[in-house]
């Protein structure tokens, strides 16, 4: 299942749930998306939110036109991050 939540400003929070076949534990059960405004801060928010966590896919540009890099924190939070590139 998915959701989302929309500020005022435009920015967006997905949540999702854990992966078909996959074990729940604690931290693992959701996901907190984030789509941020430019590419440079998909790379910020990933490092930061990772130090003393564990990056689970290094940010880079995808083949779904994103820059998109995932991770659990310190807290064993699992993050998703994302820009979204617009094609003209």
């Amino acid at each position: 299942m998915h959701s989302a939540l929309t500020f005022e400003d435009g920015n967006t929070i997905y949540f999702g749930d854990s992966w078909e076949n996959d074990p729940v534990r604690r931290g693992s059960n959701s996901t907190i998306h984030l789509v941020v405004e430019n590419e440079k801060d998909v790379y910020d928010f990933v490092e930061k939110l990772s130090v003393d966590g564990e990056i689970t896919m290094p940010a880079d540009k995808t083949f779904w036109n994103s820059v998109y890099g995932s991770l659990v924190d310190k807290y064993g939070i699992s993050w998703g991050i994302e820009f979204e590139i617009l094609l003209m």
